[in-house]
């Protein structure tokens, strides 16, 4: 790591007090694969154009099955502290074991949006009387979305996106804002971590992952922050985020992305022209 670059980059982002980047809803969808009510709501958020990035945890699981120190839940869980809301479509077995485990955890349930199936939504089944019980009673995340709970008929696309159109709605209208400065103020934010994640692979790209490592640690100051890198790298690869060379180790951010995953706001916002001050290259 160049330490000349390093300490342009902290004095930019420092001296500027506020780098503001403002970055798309984050939707956790869980339910069956194939043309199912997930894919539904996919097809919807694209044709409509709605600032949602939405997330299939199957997609980051076969990109990482080398990693074998996480297991699915554990994976699956951080996809959810990440996100802004899951929606949950309990139709397959997978589905049914992500709502038991999502409804079961304090932090996460307030996120979780579970539509129920209209086949059986009188059926007097542990599904209906204990994980949607149990979510109709949480409180929202902090406010960050209604609770949005329709019935549907989950093989009627039609009728899926009736049911969770006003979500939909609702996630588009609040992508957020995201205040990144010279020190992390929150460093437990797991979305802050990763938005300056990515950040800083796109100003230094091509950029070794013991390099990220390095040049995170040097803003953030937090001990755990190798392993937290190493699984938001996973993550953001698997989403197709972020790119590995052919040797496995430079990283870099998929440009054809990049204009709807990062939305300069102001001051800093370029993020084209912080990068060649800090690296001094030009323009690509």
């Amino acid at each position: 790591m160049n330490s000349q670059r390093l300490a342009v980059f902290l004095s930019k982002v420092q001296g500027h007090g506020q780098f503001r980047i403002r970055f798309p809803s984050m939707l956790f969808l869980c339910g069956k694969n194939g043309r199912t009510a997930r894919s539904a709501v996919i097809n919807h958020i694209t044709s409509e154009n709605l600032n949602i990035l939405p997330i299939i945890a199957d997609d980051i699981w076969n990109s990482r099955l080398a990693h074998l120190h996480i297991n699915a839940l554990e994976m699956e869980t951080t996809i959810a502290r990440l996100s802004d809301c899951l929606l949950l479509f309990a139709e397959s077995p997978g589905s049914w074991a992500e709502l038991g485990a999502f409804s079961a955890i304090q932090s996460l349930s307030g996120k979780v949006v579970a539509p129920s199936d209209i086949k059986y939504i009188l059926d007097e089944s542990f599904i209906n009387s204990g994980p949607m019980l149990w979510l109709s009673s949480t409180s929202t995340n902090g406010g960050l979305h209604p609770r949005f709970s329709r019935e549907a008929d989950f093989t009627d696309c039609s009728c899926v996106i009736d049911a969770v159109e006003d979500l939909l709605g609702h996630l588009d209208s609040i992508s957020r804002e995201h205040i990144i400065s010279g020190e992390f103020n929150n460093p437990d934010d797991i979305k802050f971590l990763f938005v300056g994640m990515i950040i800083v692979i796109y100003i230094f790209a091509p950029l070794p992952l013991k390099d990220l490592h390095f040049v995170m640690k040097s803003w953030n100051n937090d001990v755990a922050i190798k392993r937290k890198l190493s699984d938001l790298v996973d993550l953001a690869k698997g989403m197709g985020i972020v790119n590995l060379g052919p040797d496995d180790k430079n990283l870099t951010v998929n440009d054809s992305i990049l204009g709807t995953l990062l939305q300069g706001v102001g001051g800093f916002g370029d993020l084209e022209e912080l990068r060649l001050s800090v690296t001094g290259a030009s323009a690509r």
